[in-house]
């Protein structure tokens, strides 16, 4: 088994857990395919966002830098939807 398919394996084991997704978002935020780049900073957005509060910052991180255009090309038009 890969680094990655462990990492997607333990994400589907323990999805309150944020370590492994944290993992696993940066394995695939450092790949040279900008599909699984857009896919890596769509994770660790999702852990951010969950533990953003409006008491806290955001945390700056450049590699998350996910513009519409990649996030529509990664989960496909959104009829509808606000964000893409």
């Amino acid at each position: 088994m890969s680094e990655a398919a462990a990492l997607w394996a333990a994400c589907l084991a323990d999805p309150a857990d944020d370590t492994a997704r944290l993992v696993l978002a940066d394995l695939l935020r450092e790949s040279d395919d900008p599909d699984q780049q857009a896919r890596g900073r769509f994770l660790w957005a999702g852990v951010t966002a969950a533990r953003w509060s409006r008491d806290n910052d955001v945390i700056d991180d450049p590699l998350n830098g996910t513009s519409q255009r990649e996030l529509r090309t990664l989960v496909g038009p959104s009829p509808g939807c606000p964000l893409i």
